[in-house]
């Protein structure tokens, strides 16, 4: 631990520019690591400022380690096709895909579990049970804004729907999730969700991560 501030203001924007270099794909495996660090960090002298979201942002995160980030959209895939890639039939290569799609795959379980027992914890509350969550959730000043609030209180029965629909989707994503046919549904759903968040909530920090992932 350092009280020095110049310390921290040094950090602090250290954590910025590997940030940005994470975010442009450069050299994708030292800069997943190192902005894993950075945020790690980040998240546990400030997670009482934290919403949520950086719960599953850190787990999905550290599976990414394993990840190729920068396959495509960034600077390592245009220096490679520029260099050349090496041999696709080379063993280090074949692990690295298995490797890879095992990371992919546990951030799909992990946003499963997620959304299963968030669902089920809803559906064992009394007022999730009865449609009345999302008004007392406009209720609670914190965690509403005006727009929320006037939308509950004008359209009474679609906030009652809303209410049993967040609860349906989120038990039905992990089985929805794997079907090719349900699986754009339940997506853009979940999507709308979180949006919905964002806006009537002020959660935006957890809806853009909740919606990345």
């Amino acid at each position: 631990m350092n009280s020095s501030a110049l310390f921290f203001d040094f950090i602090y924007h250290l954590g910025i520019v590997v940030t940005i270099f994470y975010l442009i794909g450069y050299k994708g495996r030292l800069f997943s690591i190192l902005t894993y660090l950075f945020f790690y960090s980040l998240y546990v002298r400030s997670f009482h400022i934290s919403d949520g979201g950086d719960n599953l942002l850190i787990v999905n995160m550290f599976f990414l380690l394993f990840a190729n980030n920068t396959a495509y959209f960034s600077f390592d895939s245009k220096l490679n096709s520029l260099h050349g890639k090496g041999s696709k039939q080379s063993l280090i290569y074949k692990l690295s895909v298995i490797i890879h799609n095992f990371a992919v795959l546990f951030c799909i379980i992990q946003l499963c579990i997620v959304y299963f027992f968030s669902g089920m914890y809803q559906l064992m509350g009394e007022m999730w049970q009865n449609g009345t969550a999302l008004y007392y959730i406009s209720q609670v000043r914190d965690f509403s804004r005006p727009i929320l609030d006037y939308r509950v209180n004008r359209y009474i029965g679609l906030t009652i729907l809303l209410t049993y629909l967040s609860i349906i989707v989120k038990i039905d994503f992990p089985f929805a999730v794997i079907n090719k046919s349900l699986k754009p549904f339940v997506v853009i759903a979940m999507i709308l969700f979180h949006a919905g968040i964002g806006i009537g909530m002020g959660l935006l920090t957890f809806s853009l991560i909740m919606i990345v992932m």
